[in-house]
């Protein structure tokens, strides 16, 4: 997992949201790319590891030239390249904020080339890059077809560089599927298939104030002249939540999840190979990625199934919003309350409200639901000793 300093937390909120567009949901979360995007976070994880376990893979070399860390494997007829992010060292930080350009060529063309910044240059560029390079071409050279076997991948700056990589690798035409990935390569560049890049951006549940959802902030980090290329996904809170937002899409979503849950591999259920996990786990394919459903956490319309985030109140999170109804009485034959659009049941005691209207006591106190007697249970919050049951 990557631990960020509180002083690189402060320099991403001068990354200033962009302006919003709706874009259409035709990124195809087929079987194969689930599997492969399964796959390549398990390897992207394993890539922090000295000692990264094989099981599960047909082979596993592991290269390292601190600060810096790769993995070639293959499974099931496909060769998989995976990259370190960032460790907690001085020179592989230095990395992260170098922020001069340096090219980066094709391996086979070393005139076709696009730019990066130096310090992703430096973390492909390692005394290990040639046999890695040479393991990869071997794997590629045993497959059937070239076009369809090679997935380049990695975490955070793992996965920046896997972007240079597939820039290397660009007559093979790989996947590259990327967690939490920073901008890396400066527009245009036309070596990159963007057909071929998933990006997946992690958010996570955070109900302080009125939030509800907060973003992984690395993929929204200043690029420093640099852009972010590929399907971009927004894996949502809810466990079936996926949201695409675009091709090459450069926009930007706050508030930013400053504990590094969200920009986690693994973290209590919240991190990117669990979200990957709970998608594929009793699936039905493709994957539906049309926006999160109603009424789940979000900031913007583009997350949204309904296209429509909206807050019902001040004090509300904003929720995707349904069009089932649109005030407590259209919901008279059911539940009696509606919220985000839709009717839902009344919430019980210390549950979170916003409004009297949420509760089955009708009452909301201090944003909690009192009980049935309109007073707080033990453990519930409370301003005064008359507010309690107890």
């Amino acid at each position: 997992m990557k631990v960020y300093s509180s002083a690189f937390n402060a320099l991403l909120f001068l990354a200033l949201p962009l302006h919003h567009h709706l874009v259409s949901a035709d990124v195809v979360l087929s079987e194969k790319i689930m599997s492969l995007s399964l796959e390549s976070a398990i390897l992207s994880s394993l890539a922090y590891k000295a000692n990264p376990n094989s099981t599960g893979f047909d082979e596993l070399t592991n290269f390292i030239d601190e600060p810096d860390q790769a993995l070639f494997a293959y499974k099931d007829g496909y060769c998989f390249g995976s990259f370190r992010g960032t460790t907690l060292t001085a020179d592989d930080w230095s990395q992260n904020f170098d922020p001069r350009s340096e090219p980066i060529c094709m391996e086979l063309e070393s005139e076709s080339c696009c730019q990066t910044r130096q310090g992703f240059h430096e973390a492909y560029y390692t005394t290990y890059q040639e046999s890695f390079e040479k393991a990869l071409r071997a794997c590629a050279e045993g497959c059937e077809n070239k076009d369809e076997c090679v997935v380049l991948t990695g975490h955070s700056q793992g996965g920046a560089v896997a972007t240079v990589a597939a820039i290397r690798f660009a007559d093979l035409n790989p996947y590259i599927i990327t967690f939490g990935q920073p901008p890396t390569i400066d527009a245009p560049c036309t070596l990159i298939n963007s057909e071929r890049y998933y990006r997946f951006v992690n958010t996570r549940t955070l109900e302080v104030g009125n939030l509800g959802i907060t973003y992984d902030p690395i993929p929204f980090a200043p690029g420093m002249g640099t852009d972010s290329f590929g399907h971009m996904i927004m894996l949502g809170t809810d466990k079936a939540d996926v949201a695409y937002i675009g091709l090459d899409s450069q926009e930007r979503f706050d508030p930013l999840d400053l504990t590094a849950g969200a920009h986690s591999m693994s973290a209590d259920g919240e991190g990117y190979i669990d979200r990957l996990v709970d998608l594929t786990e009793n699936a039905t394919y493709p994957i539906q990625s049309s926006g999160f459903s109603n009424p789940s956490y979000c900031t913007e319309d583009i997350e949204c199934e309904s296209e429509k985030c909206e807050r019902e109140t001040t004090f509300a999170y904003k929720r995707c919003v349904s069009d089932e109804c649109e005030e407590d009485a259209d919901c008279a034959s059911t539940t009696n309350r509606c919220d985000a659009g839709a009717c839902m049941p009344k919430l019980g005691s210390c549950m979170a409200c916003d409004e009297d209207s949420d509760c089955k006591s009708g009452v909301c106190h201090l944003f909690k639901c009192a009980n049935e007697a309109g007073l707080m249970d033990n453990e519930c919050r409370c301003a005064r000793n008359v507010d309690c049951d107890s």
